[in-house]
């Protein structure tokens, strides 16, 4: 859904108008109107305004653009088993398994004298 579409939506629900949003958030009703007619998009300050005149956190404006990622793997040092030697001051440690169905992650270590 787009944002102009949820704004619109969360202020009808409410049984609010677009004049009553606009007093409420500060925004000017002509960018309301266009924000809901999805002829601009809005700034990031007023759609923080909107959300707090329609009483609601503003990601939730944003929940249908979140995409919710799954399948993660989190990998410590401790289970990193492939370690690349670059020289004998760096090091490459892969960070994700099933590297060739994968993006490769990598982490360079660096190895510093002690004094």
């Amino acid at each position: 859904m787009l944002i102009g579409k949820k704004v619109k939506q969360l202020r009808k629900s409410q049984r609010m108008s677009l004049s009553e949003l606009a007093e409420k958030s500060g925004v000017q009703i002509a960018t309301l109107s266009r924000i809901e007619h999805q002829k601009m998009i809005g700034t990031l300050d007023s759609h923080m305004k909107i959300a707090q005149a329609l009483g609601i956190d503003v990601t939730a404006l944003y929940n249908d653009k979140i995409k919710k990622k799954s399948n993660v793997e989190i990998t410590t040092t401790d289970t990193a088993t492939d370690v690349f030697i670059h020289s004998n001051k760096s090091s490459y440690e892969i960070l994700t398994k099933n590297i060739l169905t994968r993006q490769i992650w990598l982490r360079k270590i660096y190895f510093y004298p002690r004094r």
